[in-house]
């Protein structure tokens, strides 16, 4: 008893010790507007997990691999980027949004029937000058 009362103590003692890594957080409000010249993906038509390939315009080092384009896969929720258009193997995954989404124009009375009325445009824009570019994706 003696033993597991001193260890624990020890666990105690060591665990106010331990600092994980450190990060700034800051919150900032503003209206949102959409992106003024993008190139769009879905072109006015509704969409539920799209799929689509953007070309990033430049070389970008990613866990250690070089990529650059980056494909929205329709095998996951529909929010999740990926490196690779397949959907076997391994891939390294950016999630920006962890929900299913959906065009807010998309008809749930006739889920095969895509009409033109979207309200969520997928759309991007690569901006600035070279070596200081900046791809935005809406």
């Amino acid at each position: 008893m003696y033993i597991k009362n001193l260890l624990i103590l020890v666990l105690v003692g060591l665990s106010l010790n331990i600092q994980s890594q450190s990060y700034n957080f800051s919150v900032s409000s503003g209206t949102y507007s959409d992106i003024e010249g993008g190139i769009s993906l879905n072109n006015g038509i509704t969409w539920d997990d799209p799929q689509y390939l953007i070309p990033i315009g430049f070389d970008f080092q990613y866990f250690g691999s070089i990529i650059n384009r980056i494909y929205i896969n329709e095998w996951g929720y529909g929010g999740e980027l990926t490196t690779e258009e397949m959907d076997t193997g391994i891939h390294a995954l950016l999630i920006p949004y962890g929900a299913d989404i959906i065009d807010r124009g998309y008809d749930f009375t006739n889920e095969y029937d895509y009409t033109t009325n979207s309200l969520s445009n997928i759309s991007y824009l690569l901006e600035g000058e070279k070596g200081s570019q900046i791809l935005k994706i809406e």
